[in-house]
């Protein structure tokens, strides 16, 4: 989260390519509630933790094939 709209987002993490949330102020305010953490990564670190669960778990699935960049 960069705490500015962001105008073409682009990342591996469809699900989450969101450049101007419609409930920003909500989603801040679920965030202070909990007690919880927003942070950025880079499509660098999401395909890292990709092959690090993979390893962990012996495999991972995900809906969206043929990803750019993976697998390696």
């Amino acid at each position: 989260m960069l705490g500015r709209v962001v105008e073409k987002p682009e990342t591996l993490a469809t699900a989450i390519r969101i450049g101007n949330p419609a409930r920003w102020q909500q989603a801040l305010a679920a965030l202070d509630e909990s007690g919880g953490l927003i942070t950025a990564v880079t499509d660098a670190q999401i395909l890292e933790s990709w092959h690090m669960l993979a390893k962990v778990e012996g495999g991972f699935l995900w809906s969206q094939p043929r990803l750019r960049g993976w697998p390696r």
